[in-house]
């Protein structure tokens, strides 16, 4: 600040003069400005982890869903110690019967078209 500036900014009974009062101002908008932009920053991280958040909850569906399948195969399939080999729960549930029955109309398809071809 110059001279002049210094001694316009001494207005004779105290007070501000317009230099301090726009001075004051500027530092009144810039911290409201900053107060503004922080906020948008708050906001702009609760908008990208209220999209995690879903991102996540899609994709714990999705283990939910790996996991009850899973489940329903260990309840459905069982290892037979004494003879050695895997075998379905032929009647645990509706789902299993149907996958057995196309497995044995499988293997019968493919036995007739061995018999058959030799």
């Amino acid at each position: 600040m110059n001279l002049i500036e210094r001694l316009r900014c001494r207005p004779f009974g105290g007070g501000r003069c317009k230099l301090q009062e726009d001075a004051a101002d500027e530092i009144e908008r810039l911290r409201d400005e900053k107060g503004i932009v922080a906020v948008q920053r708050d906001a702009a991280r609760q908008r990208d982890n209220v999209k995690l958040v879903a991102s996540l909850e899609a994709e714990v569906e999705q283990l939910n869903a790996v996991v009850a399948e899973l489940r329903h195969q260990a309840e459905c399939y069982y290892y037979d110690l004494d003879l050695g080999h895997g075998q379905w729960a032929r009647d645990h549930c509706e789902e299993c019967r149907r996958l057995w029955e196309a497995v044995e109309a499988t293997r019968k398809t493919i036995s007739k078209r061995e018999g058959g071809g030799t």
